[in-house]
């Protein structure tokens, strides 16, 4: 959208408006919300005070990648009778709020519904909006324990689950020394985790190592582990990983 349509269809919505940093910022699609797949459960507030200037994207791809400012320009009620004034009125009406709601992740906000709404109360000059607004939780221990075994060269996966969310009853697959392990969920995996960090790298504990029955539990034709399983027969698996990340 060329300056010329910008500055008449913000004269015709809101003739007092004075451009501002945020009004060329692009949308955001929900997804690509940092961290998304770990924010695996959610409390829904009925009424809830939403801060527009945290309001960075939507769950509606259509409008994913366009600057604020060309939303405000292609919605066809800016275009005709819609403006500041008829909006602030239609704010006071019950119909202002049915269908509009936002998903809170972090501090961000991401519109659900009522993109037109969000759009026309952002350039409305309006501190916040008060509707419904489902907030997801960061799973912050399950996030911490990827990131180790990142870290540590495990190159985990998670299979992917309903909207691209990470569930704790997710299988894990981890590679250890080469061998594709895979993990019941995610206390198999905490599991793992502790006793990884409980091998120490010592000439007697590796011959040890070298003597122990190191013969993988499997399901079917991959290496396979529950929490109630024996972990010490991933004893030289895991050595040999220490040695040589």
């Amino acid at each position: 959208m060329k300056i010329k349509e910008i500055n008449e269809f913000l004269f015709h919505f809101n003739s007092g408006f004075k451009i501002k940093e945020w009004c060329f910022e692009k949308v955001i699609y929900i997804e690509d919300c940092k961290d998304y797949k770990f924010y695996n459960s959610k409390i829904y507030h009925k009424e809830h005070d939403v801060s527009l200037e945290k309001v960075i994207g939507t769950d509606h791809f259509s409008y994913v990648d366009r600057r604020w400012i060309d939303l405000l320009g292609n919605m066809k009620k800016s275009k005709s009778y819609w403006n500041k004034e008829n909006f602030l009125e239609f704010i006071k009406t019950p119909g202002f709020s049915s269908g509009y709601s936002y998903a809170k992740f972090g501090d961000s906000y991401f519109v659900v519904g009522g993109n037109h709404r969000n759009c026309e109360a952002k350039f409305s000059e309006l501190k916040s909006v008060r509707v419904p607004v489902t907030e997801y939780i960061l799973d912050v221990e399950m996030l911490d324990h990827w990131n180790l075994l990142n870290k540590e060269r495990f190159l985990p996966i998670i299979e992917d689950g309903h909207n691209r969310v990470y569930y704790r009853t997710f299988k894990w697959t981890l590679t250890v020394c080469q061998e594709k392990i895979i993990f019941h969920d995610f206390e198999a995996v905490k599991r793992f985790i502790t006793h990884y960090k409980k091998i120490k790298m010592t000439i007697k504990e590796s011959f040890c190592f070298f003597l122990q029955d190191n013969r993988l539990l499997s399901k079917g034709n991959e290496a396979y582990y529950r929490i109630s399983d024996d972990y010490n027969q991933l004893n030289y698996f895991i050595y040999k990983h220490k040695k040589n990340k």
